[in-house]
């Protein structure tokens, strides 16, 4: 409790407040944000190295083999265990 009566005690707004003294930005400041933000992800996204279409095939085979490899892997591990689990009545 000390610490929310420090907070308002100083002037910061209370749990939930806005932290504006009059509401929100005028409409033609949220409007310049998010163009300015929007100009700077186009900017970043022209610096960014694409991969070629042939890296692009080599990756995705590799996931798809992570993928099958651990399926197969899980899936007989889960196999074992319930066997593991019948033989000794476990449950």
């Amino acid at each position: 409790m000390a610490i929310d009566e420090r907070s308002t005690a100083k002037g910061a707004p209370a749990a939930g407040g806005s932290g504006g003294g009059n509401g929100s930005a005028p409409p033609e400041q949220n409007v310049q944000a998010v163009r300015n933000t929007l100009k700077e992800t186009i900017v970043e996204l022209q610096k960014t190295t694409w991969p070629t279409p042939a890296e692009a095939n080599r990756l995705t085979a590799v996931v798809i083999g992570v993928i099958v490899v651990l399926g197969v892997y899980m899936g007989l591990l889960d196999y074992l265990l319930s066997t593991l689990d019948r033989l000794l009545n476990l449950t």
